[in-house]
């Protein structure tokens, strides 16, 4: 029975496997043919996003040949439409300065066309690439701009995305119970408008926090909930992500076997898609359990595997955090000079990244929203209570009226009686 049932799963993933392929192919066929500019456009745009969770650079292709279709027209919001989406594609590739570049580009014709919405979704994309570069107080101010719109429009999805961004900034400070606060509006709103993907998003974030509060059951139950939702969506980078976090809870348990187990198969998944921060990341994970097993020789390869990426990309995150773990690796060795001089690497990192100034500006930039946010809510308190006088005050002269009409009535009447 058993056998029968693998059988007709297997033909029924292989059917819509080919079902899939067939659909893209003529896609790509009718392409081609097609003489009607908007019907290439829509066209590119689908084949785009069909590759855009599984071949980068192909799907780059066909986002950039939309984008030309969008120039000719000069349809300035379908041009600021594919500068978004490339630069979305550049910074699941890694490649930041391009992908900068590129939203800075969509956010200038927003801007020219007052899209606020267009302006609020690209601050917040912007305030990721500045906190992927350790820019904790460039990020926060950008994502607290993008919360300002989002509130101002009444957009409670994006305004969502805005809280978890803010969220992981208080995540890097260590401040985990105040981001799981941050993670959980965003699960709650995306769960209230059924938005899978983010909902997967929201419960990785808070699993991570709980991870950090060595909270290992509540972190374990909501990286299953995340990677369940992926795996149903065919999301093959966020199965891989989920599966490198769940690595390092293994690790906090000091089940190694277990870790290595999902490192390496986040390992294969990130090599295939091309993404190079992931990748660098998840090496980084390999290299920590061989240094718990005691194989520093075979750390000290994946260690530096990633240190070359993450150099190369500019993550400073990833830089501290492969230099903690190499002067680990280089005291067991005895190598204390290369010990030394990777923990003394470690702390500039971590001092460049949380300096005082740099925290001193994230609590003004946080005081300042929350201010703000106050003024706003005692506008609306006043703007109600104003209101709700000015209602009382229509009622009373519309009573006054009527005892004034009234009183002519009987008057009248007292007269005709009269």
């Amino acid at each position: 029975m058993l056998k029968r049932l693998t059988s007709v799963l297997f033909y029924i993933i292989a059917i819509n496997g080919f079902a899939q392929t067939n659909t893209i192919d003529s896609l790509i066929s009718s392409l081609n043919a097609q003489r009607v500019d908007s019907n290439k456009y829509y066209t590119c745009i689908k084949i785009a996003k069909y590759y855009s969770d599984s071949a980068y650079d192909k799907s780059l292709i066909y986002f950039n040949k939309a984008l030309d279709v969008a120039e000719k027209s000069s349809d300035r919001k379908k041009v600021a439409h594919i500068y978004h989406q490339i630069g979305s594609m550049y910074q699941r590739k890694g490649e930041f300065p391009t992908a900068l570049k590129n939203f800075k580009n969509a956010l200038e014709i927003h801007e020219y066309l007052n899209n606020k919405r267009g302006i609020g979704q690209l601050l917040n994309d912007i305030g990721l690439i500045y906190k992927t570069w350790g820019k904790y107080d460039k990020a926060l101010e950008n994502y607290i701009n993008a919360l300002k719109i989002f509130d101002e429009i009444g957009d409670s999805g994006n305004g969502a995305m805005a809280s978890n961004n803010i969220g992981q900034i208080f995540y890097y400070r260590s401040e985990y119970e105040k981001s799981i606060e941050y993670f959980k509006k965003y699960l709650e709103v995306n769960q209230k408008n059924k938005a899978p993907r983010a909902v997967a998003g929201a419960a990785n974030n808070i699993a991570s926090a709980y991870l950090e509060l060595q909270n290992y059951d509540d972190a374990l139950k909501f990286y299953v909930q995340a990677m369940r939702v992926y795996d149903s969506l065919g999301i093959k980078i966020g199965v891989a992500i989920i599966k490198d976090n769940i690595g390092l809870l293994f690790i906090k348990k000091k089940q190694y076997s277990d870790a290595l187990l999902y490192h390496t198969d986040a390992i294969r998944i990130f090599e295939g898609l091309g993404s190079q921060q992931r990748l660098s990341v998840a090496l980084q994970n390999v290299g920590q359990v061989y240094s718990k097993l005691n194989q520093p020789d075979q750390a000290i390869v994946y260690l530096n595997r990633s240190l070359e990426i993450a150099s190369k990309l500019n993550l400073k995150e990833t830089q501290k955090d492969v230099y903690n773990v190499l002067s680990e690796v280089y005291a067991q060795k005895k190598l204390f000079e290369k010990a030394f001089n990777s923990y003394k690497q470690y702390v500039q990192i971590k001092d460049s990244l949380l300096n005082s100034e740099t925290i001193q500006k994230i609590e003004s930039i946080q005081a300042e929203y929350e201010a703000q946010k106050k003024e706003k809510e005692l506008t609306e308190i006043n703007q109600k209570i104003n209101n709700q006088k000015h209602i009382i005050i229509i009622i009373i002269g519309i009573f006054m009226i009527f005892i004034f009409l009234l009183s002519l009535v009987i008057r009248e009447n007292y007269h005709k009686r009269k």
